[in-house]
């Protein structure tokens, strides 16, 4: 691929990959109250699953992370909460891999359109991963404004309405 299919194809996936951050966002609100003060889960869990998905690119890496998380004694309590973990790989597997869908293919219509020349699967691949480290990011996110002002309920319902 030549340098201005490169930076076409860089151009067009990031900008429908923030397209696709409110369908995120409202995900991470849905999935993150799920918790409560009385989980236990703490901010260095989500800075754990944060550093494998930075260190990878494989998104099954992360999943397997999570499911490890789930599985141990102490700490798989946390993840065990309301089912918070398996909430999060359903997240990964579905909203965040369709969304990364709906931008592999926004994005290939627009690099075909200005004449470029990409690939699919390494587009979906890229949105792929930027989209499941956006929404471990974004969950994180919540999930510290829920634990350090008591904001469980505040983000309920959230998902919900008509972001413009």
């Amino acid at each position: 691929m030549n340098e201005h299919n490169e930076i076409l194809s860089h151009m067009a996936l990031n900008q429908a990959i923030n397209c696709q951050l409110d369908r995120i966002i409202d995900q991470v609100n849905k999935t993150v109250t799920l918790l409560n003060n009385d989980s236990g889960m703490e901010e260095s869990q989500f800075r754990n699953v944060l550093n494998v998905a930075s260190e990878s690119s494989h998104i099954e890496v992360v999943t397997n992370f999570v499911r490890y998380q789930i599985g141990r004694s102490e700490i798989g309590k946390k993840w065990q909460y309301r089912d918070f973990g398996e909430n999060v790989i359903k997240d990964i597997d579905g909203v965040v891999k369709k969304c990364a869908n709906s931008a592999s293919q926004k994005a290939l219509d627009e690099i075909i359109e200005r004449k470029g020349i990409a690939d699919q699967e390494s587009l979906n691949d890229t949105a792929y991963t930027k989209l499941t480290a956006l929404y471990l990011g974004y969950l994180f996110r919540a999930f510290c404004y829920c634990k350090k002002s008591n904001g469980w309920d505040k983000l309920a319902g959230k998902e919900d309405k008509n972001v413009s």
